[in-house]
């Protein structure tokens, strides 16, 4: 498990990539949107289903590479799911990561940073279970 910067918890599943030299840091939250409709790395969302009901919406973005990938969760910071948190998932693509980047408050209603303090351990658990399984 690495952090990356102040926001975004990264969990590393699989075998050790092997990194490129020229590693970039992701863009900042103003350029993110532009970053990720520049990517030429497919990315979608996935809508996974909870074991307790409902659902936690995910972007998935591949790497570019025929052979298998290792998988990486990118956790979102506590305002919730961004363009950022996203553009952190692309980047992690382009260095040969399939990247999954899990909205932990879907369809959770309130302020984000509110809605991420009140989740449970549970939640948590079982939010981050049902993407690692899918990864």
């Amino acid at each position: 498990m690495m952090r990356l910067g102040t926001a975004a918890l990264i969990l590393v599943l699989g075998t050790a990539p092997v990194w490129s030299q020229d590693v970039a840091i992701p863009p900042n939250q103003d350029t993110a949107p532009a970053a990720l409709k520049a990517s030429t790395r497919h990315q979608e969302f996935v809508r996974l289903k909870l074991p307790s009901g409902g659902e936690v919406n995910t972007f998935v973005v591949y790497p570019e590479r025929p052979e298998k990938a290792p998988v990486v969760i990118v956790i979102h910071e506590i305002f919730g799911a961004t363009d950022w948190v996203n553009s952190v998932a692309d980047q992690f693509a382009k260095e040969g990561f399939i990247a999954l980047a899990p909205d932990m408050i879907t369809g959770m209603d309130g302020n984000p940073m509110g809605v991420v303090r009140g989740l449970t351990k549970e939640q948590i658990v079982e939010r981050l279970n049902v993407v690692r399984d899918h990864g």
